[in-house]
């Protein structure tokens, strides 16, 4: 796990090149505290830091490249089968120098160019420059679990892996990001907050030709080796336990997060299977009605974990908001527990961390799997419920998005943050500005939802992709440490699409596939119970917060502040108003 950063650009010099790459790479040292480097040729540089996890030897520091034709490769990520590959390359005639899954990237690109990038089990984000080719090749892995994102302007190139590294080149705000973000509490896939900086798409290959500088883009699919066909639970296990298996491949300290639920509950089971000796880390709170520990505990007695558990409470919280506020690449309501429980695992000195991500999105636990034919009916009556949204309570505000005309508008029906009226009344801009911009800039991955295989969809390529999964990189790394997510490893969701969504989200809300699998394993304190998002004490921490009343310096938002702390708004409203 690393971060990477390149510039290619015919008309800065060669010092330049190496300089500005490596101010760059200053700016995003806290995910690659172990070592850097930078390679340039010609008219471009790349810059790479990094966190060893896989053969810490110096042989496999990066930029690496390839003896035997020129190639050179920069690479942020792990790939788990790493070395199911490296033999079937090793009796095709290759040779290694290194135990590392970076070699392996290389000498796969050799001898399959970009189908190799199909064969990749793991979460990747990359450069590589292919000298025959006289390319720059960037590549994202199928789930878009690590980001990467790029300018192009005037036959530049500019990649790096955190959003922060563009400030160094003064890149300009563009005029359209706090609408979106407040909309959807983020800012979706592929826009930011710079002009003409976006987020490669998931399972995408970008090539600048050197010679032209034509830009081409395509997609790819992760092509799985084991011809997974579900029969019955037990392939659900055996298939979950070996992504379990691959993501504990390490070769430094690695542990679990255990929040108490279902998800890290299983995962942490699983792991005990595989290895006599496991850490698992938990936060919990002095506010027993947010506290989870007596779940916790009951996962540690079974498992026998090496298991260390952080109180936070109000004076800690208050004692590092403003790092916190800092440490976020992108706006987001979301994020500050990962910071939290990453920081404990860099304290207690593990590198990377299993985290239960992407369980929900996948076997259908969340309220708006059972909102399908309710979507159907709001299109349905449309017209009526637009004649009618003058004299709604605010609880429906979200029916404003049917105003869109586009298939976004399913998604923030689900999950919107804000309406487009409440969007205009914050930034004080016509609400036609708002619903312009929103009709203007839309997500590639959104889908009408018809099906609830089209809301799991969603969910996945929207909320888990630009809000989880982002956050859950940028604080993680933010403190030098790797979250891995088994539940999206390729092999593993290779086995779930086997399945008919009828199965699969047979009780939606509910994952019982999932449930159902593990049952014989799980207390039935853990599974049996009503679902219970692993939360902060926010409302009442932010109420006395001076960090948040100092955020607070419009008229609107002070009004905003007193009305959260009337119990009237949400506390993740407050939260995004601190940000724009």
């Amino acid at each position: 796990m690393c971060r990477i950063a390149g510039i290619i650009d015919p008309t800065r010099y060669h010092d330049q090149l190496i300089d500005d790459v490596n101010h760059m790479i200053d700016s995003m040292i806290h995910g690659g505290p172990d070592g850097r480097g930078v390679y340039a040729h010609s008219i471009f540089a790349f810059g790479h830091c990094r966190l060893s996890l896989i053969d810490l030897s110096n042989s496999a520091s990066q930029p690496m490249l390839d003896d035997s034709n020129g190639n050179v490769l920069i690479y942020n990520g792990e790939i788990y089968n790493f070395n199911e590959i490296k033999s079937s390359l090793i009796k095709k005639g290759h040779q290694f120098i290194s135990h590392s899954d970076t070699e392996v990237i290389l000498k796969a690109y050799k001898e399959w160019g970009n189908k190799s990038f199909e064969k990749f089990n793991g979460m990747f984000a990359l450069a590589l420059f292919d000298k025959s080719l006289n390319k720059i090749i960037l590549a994202r892995d199928p789930n878009g679990i690590k980001p990467l994102y790029y300018f192009i302007e005037n036959n530049q190139l500019i990649f790096a892996s955190e959003l922060k590294a563009f400030k160094e080149l003064v890149v300009d705000e563009n005029n359209y990001w706090r609408e979106l973000f407040l909309s959807y509490g983020f800012i979706p896939e592929p826009y930011t907050k710079y002009e003409n900086v976006f987020m490669l798409e998931a399972s995408s290959v970008l090539e600048f030709d050197l010679n032209t500088f034509q830009v081409t883009k395509s997609k790819y699919l992760f092509h799985s080796e084991s011809n997974f066909n579900y029969k019955n639970d037990e392939d659900i296990k055996f298939a979950l336990l070996e992504a379990v298996n691959r993501h504990l491949i390490s070769d430094a300290p690695i542990g679990l997060f255990l929040s108490g639920g279902i998800d890290s509950s299983i995962l942490t089971i699983l792991a005990s299977a595989s290895s006599e000796y496991i850490n698992t880390l938990s936060i919990n709170f002095n506010e027993l009605e947010y506290s989870e520990k007596k779940f916790q505990d009951l996962i540690v007695d079974i498992t026998n974990s090496h298991h260390r558990s952080l109180e936070i409470n109000k004076k800690l919280f208050d004692n590092n908001i403003s790092k916190i506020y800092q440490s976020y690449d992108m706006p987001s309501n979301d994020g500050v527990n990962t910071w939290f429980i990453s920081k404990f695992a860099k304290d207690n000195n593990l590198k990377a961390v299993l985290s239960g991500l992407g369980a929900d999105e996948i076997f259908g636990g969340y309220p708006s799997f059972k909102r399908v034919s309710q979507l159907k009916k709001l299109h349905s009556f449309k017209n009526l419920v637009l004649s009618s949204l003058k004299v709604l309570p605010t609880k429906f505000e979200r029916l404003e998005f049917l105003k869109l005309d586009n298939h976004i508008s399913d998604y923030l029906l689900l999950r919107g943050f804000n309406s487009p009226t409440r969007v205009a009344q914050i930034l004080d801009v016509d609400v036609k500005s708002v619903l312009f911009k929103l009709n203007e800039y839309r997500p590639n991955s959104t889908n009408k939802v018809e099906t609830i295989d089209d809301v799991s969809s969603l969910e996945k390529n929207m909320y888990m992709r630009n809000q989880l999964l982002r956050d859950s990189d940028a604080m993680s790394m933010q403190h030098g440490v790797e979250i891995r997510v088994p539940f999206l490893d390729n092999e593993f969701l290779s086995l779930i699409n086997t399945i008919k969504p009828k199965l699969l989200f047979k009780t939606p809300g509910q994952k019982s596939l999932l449930i159902n699998a593990f049952k014989d394993v799980l207390p039935d304190d853990i599974w049996n119970r009503p679902k219970k998002g692993f939360q902060f004490p926010f409302k009442e921490w932010f109420k006395d917060s001076e960090f948040i009343r100092d955020k607070m310096s419009s008229t609107l938002k002070q009004n905003e502040f007193k009305n959260f702390n009337k119990d009237k708004i949400h506390w993740s409203k407050i939260w995004a108003l601190a940000q724009i």
